[in-house]
């Protein structure tokens, strides 16, 4: 092939833009939320983005360690499958059953000018019923079994860690729903309803 080396360049040269432009938008996306949530680093948001992007340096330094083959499916397996799924879940019951359909269609037709139609209505509806029950056979799946990878097994302590870092993730978003609820005026029904 003529200038291979050439089409080699490219290819690996839009991994790396592909890769670098992915890293930004997650780190702007955790910037966004955490700045918008508190005054104080809004006003200081140079040095935050320098902190954060610091912390980011030295948290996947382990990444290219020697060791790094065994932490990256270690987090992959422990940081993100489980408790993504418990994250979705919370999202589709929240919007799709608490909310309420009605009132989420209202707001697509202020948006888009037009209501969706009954195939979206009823996928709304069924959605938290599949993503729970792909939610508990994951966690059939998965149990408590130690994690293997090429012929090593994972010790048992590194189990033990992976589910810390699975209930880290996903209780938060329990124990922030109370922190809101909590803090809002009104009973709370009044507080869900509204």
């Amino acid at each position: 092939m003529r200038y291979g080396s050439l089409w080699s360049f490219i290819f690996f040269a839009m991994l790396i833009t592909l890769g670098i432009d992915s890293t930004f938008a997650g780190i702007e996306a955790l910037i966004t939320g955490l700045c918008d949530e508190w005054r104080l680093l809004h006003n200081k948001r140079e040095w935050f983005v320098g902190v954060v992007c610091i912390l980011y340096y030295f948290g996947s330094l382990p990444a290219i360690s020697y060791g790094g083959q065994y932490v990256i499916p270690f987090i992959d397996e422990y940081g993100v499958s489980l408790s993504l799924l418990f994250i979705v879940t919370c999202e589709m019951v929240a919007v799709c059953w608490f909310y309420g359909i009605d009132r989420f269609t209202n707001d697509i037709k202020t948006m888009l000018g037009f209501y969706p139609g009954i195939y979206w209505r009823v996928c709304w509806m069924m959605c938290p019923v599949f993503i729970s029950v792909i939610f508990f056979m994951t966690i059939w799946q998965v149990s408590f079994s130690p994690m293997q990878l090429s012929g090593y097994t994972f010790p048992k302590w590194s189990v033990r860690l992976g589910w810390f870092f699975r209930l880290l993730s996903v209780t938060s978003v329990p124990l922030y729903a109370i922190y809101v609820l909590s803090s809002a005026r009104g009973t709370l029904t009044e507080v869900i309803l509204t």
